[in-house]
């Protein structure tokens, strides 16, 4: 009995009685050995294929950067990439400057410092100056800054230009504290005395103390202010009102 020199199939020799359990075992020898072969040939197509997919994915990484990156350096560029012509930009309409639509400032020039109204872009040093010359939005001013205007009363002002220098009936100027000093000097204060001397005209009502008239009563019922004669006789005719106590 001989083997073969690889996979050690059995080679009967001329002279060995026929053996059906070798034919047998060379068919086992062979399944086995083609087996293996085609497992190992699965392992290595199947990690064949994970480093294809692996080097795929790289590839795919590495290109989609290199497309990431052109598309930003062309989006940055400043170099007019495509040598797009104004023309173009203007759609032919035959004007020299970019229209604001257009991402132009639609003017030929620019100012150099703010100017009402104006539709043309401002240099950054003019509105720089412009701010530095401006005041803040909340600052104080003196007295002396007011130059021109009337300060209101809801201001701390007067509302006017010029004073009284005394009360004057129904003006809305503000008076001088020397006119009123002036106006108040000799009069009474608010709560007084006067000697009965002071009263020098009227008729004192019964309410404040006097007799509410100036002349005697001839009605015998009143109560009022009558005249009073005292004597030691008894008089032979008597004034009409008059009362006469003899004593």
């Amino acid at each position: 009995m001989q083997y073969t020199n690889n996979y050690k199939f059995k080679k009967p020799d001329q002279d060995d009685a026929y053996d059906i359990q070798n034919e047998n075992d060379n068919m086992d020898l062979i399944d086995e050995t083609l087996k293996n072969t085609v497992d190992n040939v699965d392992i290595e197509l199947n990690a064949a294929l994970k480093e294809l997919q692996t080097a795929i994915a790289n590839a795919q990484a590495i290109l989609e950067s290199l497309v990431d990156n052109k598309i930003a350096d062309h989006t940055a560029s400043t170099n007019n990439p495509h040598k797009v012509t104004l023309a173009q930009v203007l759609g032919g309409g035959g004007s020299s400057v970019i229209p604001v639509a257009n991402g132009g400032t639609g003017n030929s020039s620019v100012d150099t410092t703010p100017i009402q109204n104006s539709t043309k872009m401002v240099t950054s040093g003019g509105v720089y100056t412009a701010i530095q010359n401006a005041s803040p939005k909340s600052h104080t001013h003196g007295a002396g800054d007011i130059t021109s205007g009337t300060l209101p009363v809801a201001r701390g002002g007067t509302g006017n230009t010029a004073v009284d220098t005394t009360p004057t009936s129904g003006s809305t100027k503000m008076v001088t504290s020397g006119g009123v000093y002036t106006a108040l000097a000799g009069k009474a204060a608010s709560s007084h005395n006067h000697s009965a001397s002071n009263i020098t005209s009227g008729t004192l009502p019964l309410s404040r103390g006097g007799l509410g008239r100036t002349t005697k009563t001839t009605t015998s019922t009143d109560y009022e202010f009558r005249a009073i004669k005292v004597q030691t006789t008894i008089p032979t005719a008597i004034d009409s009102g008059c009362i006469v106590l003899v004593v």
